[in-house]
């Protein structure tokens, strides 16, 4: 039994859609060794259903079923969400290479013909199970590794690429006496509640259309790189606000005193660090200002600069309200900088 076989089929879910119970039968002893968890049904469309309910890692389909030919339970398998990537693979008794290549062509992933040898049945389901086990995995990972980096470094498949520059609103959050508080409370408790904030932050940030790009102690770098990202990054301000005025579910904190910064213009993009450790992250004047904007706003306060303020204007600014302008000294500026408050 060869260990790569063994490996790839052991446990694998496959389901048999065939009416010829000889077929089932020939196909049940040959991956018996495999401990294969294989169900059998005869008619085409209580196969569709079956693979629904249980989407099996391989699907062995006969052409000449019964009820519906095997090709349109074939296109219906692949019209559907959940089993669209299953794959399949043909059984067949008719030898025509254009029946062959219409069903590689309607989405089947190989097939074996009629009288089929155990040998090669073994090694194209194997090849099948592996792939869709390898798929799942990448799934699962990707899933994964979407909570610890950002989108554009998995859109690039977390590669080492030449820097660039993209017109983005950048908006930082910073949680208000954070030290103090920490002085005073218990440790694990502290790291529950603020885990608690980040999270809340971030889902609000995705639903306006930006991605994370950092938490950094208790706060964080959110960046929106859309033509409309300075009226995403306020409403998803003033919505981050809402939250914190009226949320339970931070008990050290009520309201959760946040502050926000928020400015647009050029930033650089790309990968810092060494070989060993690398950051995908945005860089530039633009991001040093959103932090000095959260830096001044008090809790529960949002601070817009007038360049993120005047993009609003152009666009259908959703009913968000603005203070009127105030000129902000802020640290690291030769000079004042205009910006509004958003009011909520």
């Amino acid at each position: 039994m060869p260990d790569r076989l063994h490996a790839r089929l052991h446990r694998a879910r496959l389901l048999v859609i065939e009416d010829n119970e000889q077929i089932q039968c020939f196909v049940e002893r040959t991956l018996r060794p495999y401990e294969v968890e294989m169900e059998c049904l005869a008619d085409g469309l209580d196969g569709f259903e079956r693979a629904i309910q249980t989407l099996p890692d391989a699907i062995l389909l006969d052409l000449g079923l019964p009820d519906v030919d095997g090709a349109e339970v074939l296109a219906m398998l692949r019209r559907t969400g959940p089993t669209a990537n299953i794959p399949v693979l043909i059984l067949t008794g008719r030898a025509d290479p254009l029946v062959h290549a219409r069903a590689l062509e309607s989405g089947a992933d190989d097939f074996v013909t009629k009288p089929v040898d155990p040998r090669v049945l073994l090694a194209r389901i194997a090849n099948l199970v592996g792939r869709a086990r390898a798929e799942r995995t990448n799934r699962q990972l990707l899933q994964q590794l979407s909570r610890y980096v950002p989108q554009p470094a998995r859109r690039e498949g977390i590669q080492a690429r030449s820097v660039e520059r993209l017109d983005a609103t950048v908006l930082v959050t910073d949680l208000r006496d954070f030290t103090a508080t920490s002085l005073t409370t218990d440790p694990n408790a502290m790291f529950e509640a603020v885990s608690t904030v980040l999270a809340s932050q971030a889902e609000i940030v995705r639903h306006f259309g930006g991605y994370v790009d950092k938490f950094s102690g208790d706060g964080m770098l959110a960046v929106f790189g859309d033509t409309a990202g300075g009226l995403q990054a306020c409403s998803a301000s003033r919505a981050i606000l809402r939250w914190a005025l009226t949320t339970d579910v931070v008990p050290l904190w009520h309201p959760v005193p946040i502050g926000l910064g928020v400015h647009t213009g050029s930033v650089l993009r790309g990968e810092l660090g060494s070989v060993e450790r690398r950051d995908h992250t945005v860089l530039g004047p633009v991001v040093n200002i959103a932090a000095r904007l959260c830096a001044v706003a008090g809790p529960v306060e949002a601070i817009i600069s007038e360049a993120v303020f005047q993009e609003v204007q152009t666009t259908d600014s959703d009913g968000l309200r603005f203070g009127a302008i105030e000129q902000l000294c802020l640290k690291g500026l030769p000079g004042p900088l205009p910006a509004h408050r958003l009011l909520v």
